[in-house]
């Protein structure tokens, strides 16, 4: 999630296998076509998702959910409805409902009537909502924490589940991403005294630490997804860190169930100064193909095909913020002006 300006950068992928080192090739096996429809200029967007009915749903730096259409757009917000202070998540359930994680609670809009769950009404123990993920019960799984505070909650329209570190495994509380991989187990980045990856399956709970992984990392308001062979994939966000990076690097760690290993990656940089080469924004999505995308810092992005690294030519008008896909033809890229939809042809 989300924004500003990066020095560093990580991505995590998960293997079983060991590989050789990508690198950057000047003409691709995935051939990157650039963005050629550009659409709600003038919006900063931060999340993309689509439902079962053919809705776009947006959510925006400015406190807005747009619902687009056919190209017709509603726009919610505090004038209209119980959606207030910053936007974190959306997602949405297999019966159409439309969750909300923001900062002052956690909103289901069911198409006509909106209900926001807080600490004054539910049993949540913080009204910052970070990151939502709904399992095929349509359970909804949530971030309600912020530093030394709250944890994961589990919601099944009727009963609550609160974890803490006091009443759990979880090895803190400050939540930023929560997400399913292919297994149907959770996945959780937690950020308290140190960045940790949790997955939970069943009753089991897997901790995975800096002494797992082998080097320090640092994986502010990081995002976590999987591909389809349910690799997984992350790109932590280093906006916080402020010294110079003498050659820009992508790193990709590699985990075949015992151990990590690390491949890498050098970014493409023509300018004289080391911190202003493009470094991504820990914005990260996988394709229909499972090709890994990430938004830079100097208004582009990178593919990578699990082979090589391919890099868009053209800046967007704003930095990219998030990815989604809506068939398998086309990438739909938020930036900070608008959306940008490319073609994904091989």
């Amino acid at each position: 999630m989300k924004y500003t300006f990066l020095i560093l950068i990580l991505l995590v992928f998960l293997v079983a296998c060991q590989k050789e080192p990508a690198k950057p090739i000047k003409d691709p096996y995935y051939q990157i076509n650039e963005p050629h429809t550009h659409i709600l200029e003038g919006y900063f967007v931060e999340d993309i998702i689509f439902d079962q009915n053919g809705v776009t749903w947006i959510n925006t730096f400015f406190e807005d959910v747009i619902k687009y259409k056919s190209g017709i757009i509603e726009i919610f917000n505090s004038n209209n409805s119980p959606i207030s202070g910053e936007i974190w998540d959306i997602q949405t359930d297999s019966k159409g409902n439309l969750w909300i994680g923001c900062s002052d609670g956690l909103i289901k809009y069911d198409g006509e009537t909106f209900t926001r769950f807080d600490t004054s009404n539910s049993p949540i123990p913080e009204d910052v909502i970070w990151s939502i993920a709904i399992d095929d019960n349509d359970v909804v799984w949530f971030s309600s924490s912020r530093a030394n505070k709250g944890g994961l909650v589990k919601y099944d329209g009727t009963n609550w589940a609160v974890y803490t570190p006091e009443n759990s495994d979880l090895p803190g509380n400050h939540i930023t991403s929560v997400v399913f991989d292919k297994n149907k187990d959770l996945w959780l980045l937690v950020e308290d005294h140190g960045y940790y990856f949790t997955k939970i399956s069943g009753d089991n709970w897997m901790i995975y630490d800096e002494e797992d992984i082998g080097f320090p990392i640092i994986f502010e308001n990081g995002e976590l997804c999987f591909n389809s062979k349910n690799e997984l994939y992350s790109a932590p966000n280093y906006k916080l860190v402020e010294w110079e990076i003498p050659n820009p690097v992508l790193f990709l760690l590699e985990y075949n169930g015992i151990q990590f290993d690390s491949i890498n990656v050098t970014v493409p940089c023509e300018y004289e100064y080391p911190n202003t080469c493009p470094l991504p924004h820990g914005h990260i999505y996988i394709d229909f193909e499972d090709n890994v995308w990430i938004g830079l810092s100097d208004k582009t992005y990178g593919v990578y095909n699990g082979k090589n690294w391919s890099f868009s030519q053209n800046q967007l008008v704003g930095n990219v913020m998030t990815f989604a896909q809506p068939n398998s033809s086309e990438i739909w890229i938020g930036t900070e002006d608008g959306i940008y939809i490319a073609g994904t042809e091989q």
